[in-house]
């Protein structure tokens, strides 16, 4: 996103991250095909997922779904693509607790996995979620005021 200007401070979404666990009960390609679901079609071609093998708390094994896109126009595209496909109640949720899903630079949604599956955007404060992590570059400095003030304006459009 080129350098937009917000009241007195100057900012940039400079990338969208997604992150996902896969339990041992799960189906791989069907969690792929949710997170997919939260990424605009036409920008599918340039995702790059990593699976990483971990071991759950009881030693159960666990993979994590991992992407990030930092490339402008996509990044872009995604936030789009998140906020037209958010119902109102949820952009009001977000809006209202926005305080808890914000820190100095980003910006925290959660989907739920099974909706996002079913093809539909909702979201979910719980643990068995999509994660996604807006982060955002702020000239002069980053404060939780700035990312609070761009956070609404996107949810806004």
């Amino acid at each position: 996103m080129p350098m937009s200007k917000k009241n007195d401070f100057t900012f940039q979404i400079s990338s969208v991250e997604f992150t996902t666990h896969v339990h041992a009960t799960e189906d791989l390609d069907k969690v792929t095909q949710a997170l997919l679901f939260l990424i605009p079609d036409n920008i599918h071609d340039k995702l790059k997922l990593k699976v990483d093998k971990v071991r759950g708390h009881w030693k159960n094994p666990i993979s994590l779904l991992k992407t990030k896109f930092t490339d402008t126009d996509d990044v872009m595209q995604i936030i789009k693509h998140i906020t037209t496909g958010l119902d109102d109640q949820d952009k009001s949720v977000v809006r209202e607790g926005l305080e808890r899903r914000i820190d100095k630079s980003h910006l925290y949604l959660r989907f739920d996995k099974q909706s996002a599956f079913k093809g539909y955007f909702k979201l979910k404060d719980e643990d068995d979620v999509i994660r996604i992590k807006i982060t955002f570059t702020i000239y002069p400095s980053p404060t939780r005021e700035k990312v609070k003030s761009i956070s609404e304006s996107l949810l806004m459009e």
